[in-house]
């Protein structure tokens, strides 16, 4: 089979098992001076309302909030990936906060607007997390392989 039969195959077996989630593509990359196809990447966005103290009023299934003390809420989630952003919003008061992540809590700590003093804020958050086993490793040519002792 030729190398551009192949491409089209790989590009066909793509276009046809891609995520019902929405999808952002990865731009094209070059491997040897050859561009490879693009490559469906799901995008997957949760949602969350969590009250004053720590009650859960959204929550995606299998999710858990923990009141900390004062203004510090965690979302304990079950992605267990770094690829993930998130962003929040007080719900009816004025609020600052800090949002720290790893691969399985999202931890937020608000403050009174402009003062910085711990705050009981009930809010809504909006988690987007993209696949991780779309991440291409590196790949190296069989000098640099030789040349890191890879392959002798």
């Amino acid at each position: 089979m030729s190398p551009d039969a192949i491409k089209q195959l790989v590009i066909q077996t793509i276009n046809s098992q891609m995520s019902a989630y929405s999808t952002a593509k990865v731009p094209y990359h070059t491997h040897n001076g050859v561009d490879s196809p693009p490559i469906q990447q799901p995008t997957f966005i949760y949602l969350g309302l969590i009250g004053l103290d720590g009650t859960i009023g959204i929550l995606p299934n299998g999710w858990t909030v923990t009141y900390n003390g004062t203004g510090d809420y965690s979302i304990t989630h079950n992605l267990n990936t770094f690829f993930y952003s998130v962003v929040a919003s007080p719900t009816g008061l004025t609020a600052d906060v800090d949002i720290t992540t790893d691969n399985n809590t999202a931890e937020f700590s608000w403050f009174q607007a402009g003062t910085g003093t711990p705050q009981d804020t009930p809010f809504y958050f909006i988690l987007t997390a993209i696949s991780n086993k779309s991440i291409v490793p590196a790949t190296y040519t069989a000098t640099e392989y030789i040349k890191k002792g890879i392959l002798v």
